[in-house]
């Protein structure tokens, strides 16, 4: 995103404007202090991926992950930063601890709170740590958490590179957590959506195919097969499961968000705008998918108000959207 301008007219003269990194970083600080954590995780991951970004500007993103759950995110970043044996590193084993213990990966989080005591050249958390190791004298047993330790980092590992974009990659690492958790569906859902941006179609439609005959009512299988389909030009065997679709109602906000989109590929924008309003009415604050697809649905709807706050959070998320509305062009 470093290379993203924004232009202003100043003096009758247009000149270009690249956010530096501290500014995105000083954007992301005005959000996180009105605890506005999601918004504030934009600008930090823009922020760092700007030339000037600082290591502290990455332990503020990894601190903020930690807020919202995003336990692996932050770690990965974190390992990056000790790899780089940055200005004292040793603290961050703390944090890391912190967020393995929440993993509920108890092993990693005695190695690493022990690292901490072992090489910490300040005592600022070594009161915190000591109680983090009693919890987890408590709370470990290896034989009960070794299973469920292997499938979550690799499924957190194999997701982040599906978003990525790294689908070879990916693919290796989910057909070996199929092959051990058969039974896991995430991982076949990933399997196919990966398979399909690679142009294995027919592979990709066979492993769908598959997962939703074992488990027929999964919502991520039929939103999945049903643009697949679409996609490919099946039409007709498309809008039939669309129809099953319509006929859902979703707690889960995964679901809801899923749906949304997918009813918003399909052209079904009174339906997508349902679910995405509804996420966004109990404070769910998404990507720039979420928000491209809340805006373009809103304005199909008539809602042009939410149209137009929701498309500014898209420009705010991506400053090459501005100008770029969907149903300008």
């Amino acid at each position: 995103m470093a290379n993203q301008k924004q232009t202003h007219w100043e003096d009758d003269n247009i000149i270009s404007f690249t956010p530096s990194a501290r500014f995105l970083y000083e954007q992301g600080m005005k959000r996180y202090n009105k605890n506005e954590v999601y918004r504030a995780i934009k600008f930090f991951e823009r922020a760092v991926g700007v030339k000037g970004a600082t290591p502290y500007m990455s332990c503020q993103l990894a601190a903020a992950l930690t807020e919202v759950g995003e336990y692996y995110k932050s770690n990965k970043i974190y390992h990056g930063l000790v790899k780089e044996q940055v200005e004292d590193y040793h603290a961050l084993y703390y944090f890391m601890a912190n967020n393995y213990a929440h993993l509920g990966l108890f092993e990693e989080a005695k190695k690493h709170a022990e690292h901490y005591l072992e090489h910490a050249e300040d005592e600022e958390f070594i009161e915190e740590t000591e109680e983090l190791l009693e919890l987890l004298s408590i709370e470990e047993t290896e034989q009960e958490y070794s299973f469920e330790d292997e499938l979550i980092v690799k499924q957190e590992e194999a997701n982040d590179l599906v978003r990525e974009g790294k689908f070879e990659e990916a693919i290796v690492l989910l057909e070996e957590i199929i092959k051990d958790y058969p039974e896991f569906w995430s991982a076949q859902n990933n399997l196919a959506i990966a398979l399909f941006q690679l142009g294995k179609i027919d592979e990709a439609l066979f492993v769908i195919d598959e997962l939703l005959e074992k488990n027929p009512g999964n919502l991520h299988g039929m939103c999945n097969m049903s643009l697949f389909l679409r996609n490919i030009g099946r039409i007709k065997q498309s809008d039939l499961l669309i129809e099953r679709l319509e006929n859902i109602y979703p707690v889960l906000a995964d679901h809801r968000l899923k749906l949304g989109i997918t009813f918003g590929v399909v052209g079904k924008y009174e339906l997508a705008y349902k679910w995405l309003r509804s996420l966004k009415a109990q404070g769910y604050d998404g990507d720039m998918n979420f928000y491209y697809w809340l805006a373009y649905s809103a304005h199909e709807v008539g809602n042009l108000r939410m149209a137009e706050r929701a498309w500014e959070m898209v420009t705010e998320l991506d400053m090459t959207k501005q100008g770029k509305e969907p149903w300008v062009h």
